[in-house]
């Protein structure tokens, strides 16, 4: 089997090659990698933050506006 010179490389695991693993919906992700020998999810440690503390972040989109009208975003 021949590929198409203008199909770009796959990098699987920390190599390239140039397997035909696409379709017309995109790159085919083996999800093998996401679960263990029983079929289920592996366990993924996330870290959250502390839900009793309020969280700001500045809005982005306010480059030219006067410092005392920029608006900043609070999360709970």
């Amino acid at each position: 089997m021949e590929i198409n010179s203008k199909q770009k490389k796959i990098a699987t695991d920390g190599s390239v090659t140039e397997s035909s693993s696409r379709s017309a919906y995109g790159t085919q992700v083996d999800h093998s990698q996401f679960l263990n020998s029983d079929g289920y999810a592996q366990a993924v440690d996330i870290q959250a933050s502390n839900p009793q503390e309020t969280q700001v972040e500045p809005v982005g989109g306010q480059k030219r506006m006067l410092p005392e009208k920029k608006r900043s975003a609070k999360w709970y």
